[in-house]
């Protein structure tokens, strides 16, 4: 009897906490939300200049002007010197955020210690595939399966 006590106590709390759980879920939820609409309200574009000179402020309008204008400017073959300086203005204006150095190091290819390492730091019930094998498995047999994944990664 008192077992059963216990155990319909232990139930009954876990019911309340997931319950907990759930509220602060929602309310978080609604929060950022309502954070994320508010912060959308401000960062939407208002006007876009036509060709001639004069602006719109019609969403399909500026949509259409948007996309014929980045389209032409990213996929011309040949560039004017007003297309590079277009686009030079906009490469300004992102904030580079992967330095020449940093690009050089991610273009090198894995090595077979990175490989190693990376696959030993992985969750031994993870299955890193489609064919649902898990990482026991390649650790494992990492003398067989070893040489054959470096040469399809390297």
């Amino acid at each position: 009897m008192l077992l059963s006590d216990l155990q319909q106590v232990k139930s009954n709390l876990k019911e309340k906490q997931h319950a907990r759980d759930l509220y602060f879920y929602q309310r978080n939820n609604i929060e950022f939300f309502s954070q994320f609409k508010q912060k959308y309200k401000t960062l939407s574009i208002k006007t876009l200049k036509r060709l001639d000179g004069s602006y719109t402020t019609d969403d399909s309008e500026m949509r259409d002007i948007a996309t014929t204008y980045y389209h032409q400017l990213l996929s011309a073959k040949s560039f004017s010197e007003e297309d590079l300086n277009k686009r030079q203005l906009v490469l300004e204006t992102v904030q580079q955020k992967v330095t020449h150095v940093m690009a050089a190091q991610l273009l090198q290819p894995f090595t077979d210690t990175e490989v190693w390492t990376k696959a030993k730091s992985l969750g031994k019930n993870v299955c890193p595939g489609k064919d649902a094998i898990g990482v026991v498995f390649y650790l494992h047999y990492w003398d067989l399966l070893g040489p054959l994944l470096l040469k399809l990664l390297i």
